[in-house]
């Protein structure tokens, strides 16, 4: 066999079809097999999930305490502050 990247083995699909004419064309494709789409269907023999009926709710996750506090971060400059002031334009 032979390493192909999928962009080489596309390109080289596309100049194989279209050197062909209509009639390779036509058993080329009635020789690919058709696929089904989407997820198979459940199989009957296949066990179902077990669904627990008085299953006791779960206790919600605490927040571990940090052995540091947090830092607090600087206040922002208002944006009107730094914003220069709009140009008006006077004849």
């Amino acid at each position: 066999g032979k390493a192909v990247k999928k962009s080489e083995l596309l390109r080289a699909g596309i100049l194989a079809l279209n050197a062909t004419n209509d009639q390779g064309l036509l058993a080329a494709i009635d020789s690919v097999e058709s696929l089904k789409t989407g997820r198979p269907a459940r199989s009957e023999t296949a066990p179902a999930k077990p669904v627990a009926e008085t299953a006791a709710p779960k206790a919600k996750a605490q927040p571990v305490p940090s052995a540091k506090p947090a830092a607090k971060r600087p206040a922002r400059a208002s944006r009107a502050a730094s914003a220069p002031a709009p140009a008006t334009a006077n004849p």
